[in-house]
């Protein structure tokens, strides 16, 4: 892109060239490099910041995220999106003769915090990225500026969105000025409401200065009136600027749903801009509109009023909690051993058999092995056959041996061949392998098992597991106490979960006492440095599962199915999840409210401390009726945050935001006092001790909040607070 004889983007200023291929805007300063760009982006780019220069903000961000869409790199397009986002327009400075940003539509975040802005920074040329910070630096002192004037402002009740007046029909004012303010008196003089409107509002006001006050009005009021008797009114710039950023609050649920209301006159509803369709609309041609309006704030105002004052909820004590009879259809099922023998009736079989096997138990596996060769030439399926030619493979005498190895572990057993081999040789034989397994995997446990760490690999537990399979398929010969050891292993000893899910399996479907038992177990037994196998993990739940928590909370929940009045269950749910249904049942299924209230105060004592735990929502189990033990908690719970305020640990933004909704709580239920009002009023200003009032860069003489604030104090706050703003002033004259 050639900068020769163009324009400054931004705000239309003269470029001067400061070098072979730089430029630099000669009212706003904004700096341009020489780049190749095809003509389409320069032409899109072209009508972005038009529309941007109109101050259609919403328009034109998306003018400029098609451009990035095709044209990933054209970090133009992304400063533009930035500027959209806050709304950032350049107006003329008459006493420097420049252009100079100003903030339509503040934000809490800096811009150097955009992502948007972090390409920028990333795919600008970087003779340029110096002076993108210079302009983000300007564009956050604004911003910054800005807030301060919207935080010493009053709130609102009401705010009216019209449009003052069509200059370019050489209108001076709309007769929806002149409706508006009808609305604005009857409001502000009849109803006794706070209204935002403008041209009363902003009265003697710079107009390129307007918006701390409309953001403080946007950001508190509790409704928006949109009026207008014309559809290109309502849609035109900066009336739609003003819904679009309700809207949005609506959106992010820091408005009632209900809140914005449209109100016209003269023309179908049909005409309304898409986003306003949807929403409340009032003709005000209607002889009961005043009325119908009236009606919509006070109730829209009651709503939000009861939405300061926490819910209680009332629970029906004494409720039975269901007890499955059987802990579900997962069991194994049995298969029979011996089922495909096949035997020989020929002596001289029968005989080289028993040879083979004196060979075998010898250790004579070659010679064994040329010997079984001649049976199965005969006989291919004789199991007898079959057994001997699993110990010749496996160079085992016999099932003395086959128990050491096992043991010992010095060397692999072919379990998969074992399993198949079982159905094929006479049940006596397979009944002898079966237990000589099952002692073997007795004393592996007994004589190496170390409590492992879980979910760790362990070649250890995975052998214990592959030969604890095969023999759960069969009954045999002390087969309950093997599956019994199997899960006080893998349960109550440690957290092992394959093997855990397999001994379940063995339990008979009515073992609901010991299924809902070793779960308990296994949950308490899970550390914290466990490390999980996230395969078999999703093999075993069909979800993507990263921590203990949430191993834990499927573990219990699976136990709940069966069990769903458990209160130990219920309780751990809780503690990991802090989800207050596990808590409501734990009290539905209390047997009295006597009961009921003892359950209630040993969560509340438990969890009072913690200050992640969802207490607020935890008090609303507090009956009505008890309002004592409601503000006694509400008082222990404000305490415990406080107390941290004094320490030396980090105070949490979520910390001070607890502290504030505690002291509503108090203030509407019992009343005012000095040292509530004092400390909510430290607390929203995001302090939390005198020394952060005295270092705040918001002026305590000049806060309309402290003129209101200061006749509600005691004498002793008054001066602390008069105090304050002295050491503050001095402190300011410091720095």
């Amino acid at each position: 892109m050639i900068y020769k004889d163009k324009r400054c983007e931004s705000c239309l200023g003269a470029l001067k060239q400061i070098s072979d291929n730089k430029y630099r805007c000669e009212a706003c300063g904004q700096e341009y490099v020489e780049h190749i760009v095809t003509d389409e982006e320069i032409i899109w780019l072209t009508s972005a910041n038009r529309i941007l220069r109109m101050g259609n903000f919403d328009d034109a961000y998306e003018e400029f995220q098609n451009i990035v869409s095709k044209y990933p790199k054209n970090y133009e397009a992304y400063y533009g999106m930035c500027l959209c986002t806050h709304g950032v327009l350049f107006v003329d400075d008459v006493l420097e003769n420049k252009k100079v940003p100003t903030c339509y539509n503040i934000s809490n975040s800096s811009i150097s915090d955009d992502i948007n802005f972090k390409k920028v920074l990333e795919l600008c040329p970087k003779e340029l990225k110096q002076n993108y910070l210079e302009q983000a630096k300007k564009i956050d002192a604004i911003r910054i500026e800005w807030l301060e004037k919207a935080s010493k402002e009053k709130p609102y009740d009401v705010f009216i969105s019209y449009k003052q007046s069509d200059k370019e029909n050489g209108i001076k004012e709309t007769n929806d000025s002149h409706f508006a303010f009808h609305l604005y008196h009857h409001l502000t003089y009849k109803l006794g409401l706070k209204v935002f409107f403008s041209a009363e509002t902003l009265k003697g006001k710079i107009s390129e200065q307007y918006e701390p006050y409309i953001y403080n009005a946007l950001n508190t009021s509790k409704i928006m009136i949109v009026y207008g008797e014309n559809p290109d009114y309502i849609n035109s710039t900066w009336v739609k600027n003003e819904w679009s950023r309700y809207l949005k609050s609506i959106k992010n649920n820091k408005k009632a749903k209900n809140s914005l209301v449209v109100v016209y006159k003269g023309f179908d509803p049909y005409l309304l801009p898409k986003e306003l369709k949807n929403l409340q609309a009032l003709n005000a041609e209607n002889f009961d509109f005043l009325d119908t309006l009236v009606e919509h704030i006070n109730k829209v105002l009651e709503e939000e009023e009861g939405k300061q004052k926490l819910t209680r909820k009332e629970i029906k004590v004494g409720q039975v909690a269901t007890r499955s009879k059987t802990i579900g259809p997962n069991q194994i099922v049995k298969r029979v051993v011996g089922s495909d023998y096949v035997s020989s009736s020929d002596i001289t079989i029968i005989n080289l058999l028993n040879s083979i096997e004196i060979l075998i138990n010898n250790g004579r596996f070659d010679m064994a092995k040329t010997q079984l060769d001649k049976v199965f030439g005969q006989e291919p399926n004789n199991g007898s056959a079959l057994y001997l030619k699993y110990l010749i493979d496996n160079k085992i005498s016999g099932t003395e041996q086959l128990q050491k190895v096992i043991i010992t572990g010095e060397r692999k057993i072919n379990v998969k061949a074992l399993e198949v081999l079982i159905v094929k040789i006479d049940k006596v034989t397979a009944s002898k392998l079966l237990k000589s397994i099952k002692n073997a995997l007795i004393e592996k446990i007994d004589k190496y098992y170390v409590d492992s760490t879980g979910f760790v690999y362990s070649k250890f537990e995975d052998e214990v597991l592959e030969l604890f399979n095969l023999l759960s398929l069969y009954e045999y010969e002390g087969s309950y106490d093997l599956n019994k050891k199997i899960l006080e292993a893998s349960a109550v000893n440690d957290a092992y979960l394959k093997l855990f899910n397999q001994a379940l399996r063995t339990l008979d479907s009515t073992d609901v006492d010991d299924y809902v038992y070793y779960h308990s177990y296994f949950v308490t037994n899970i550390e914290d440095d466990n490390d999980i196998d996230p395969k078999y993990v999703y093999e075993f739940t069909g979800k993507k599962i990263n921590t203990i928590n949430e191993i834990k909370e499927y573990i219990l929940k699976r136990a709940l199915a069966v069990d769903e009045g458990n209160t130990y269950i219920l309780n751990e749910l809780f503690t990991i999840s802090y989800d207050t249904k596990y808590l409501e049942d734990s009290l539905k299924y209390t047997k009295d409210k006597l009961q009921y209230n003892q359950v209630l105060k040993e969560y509340l004592d438990r969890y009072l401390y913690d200050l992640n735990a969802p207490y607020f929502n935890m008090l609303e189990f507090v009956s009505n009726n008890d309002q004592d033990d409601y503000n006694r908690y509400l008082t222990k719970r404000y305490r415990v945050i406080k107390s941290k305020f004094t320490t030396n640990d980090e105070i949490s933004e979520k910390s001070i935001q607890d502290a504030i909704k505690i002291l509503k709580q108090l203030i509407i239920e019992n009343g005012e006092t000095s040292d509530k009002l004092f400390d909510l009023f430290m607390y929203q200003l995001g302090c939390v001790c005198d020394d952060d009032l005295i270092k705040s860069p918001s002026k305590l003489s000049d806060m309309a909040e402290v003129s209101d604030l200061l006749p509600r104090l005691n004498e002793s706050d008054q001066n602390r607070l008069i105090e304050l703003m002295d050491k503050q002033e001095k402190y300011m004259n410091k720095i």
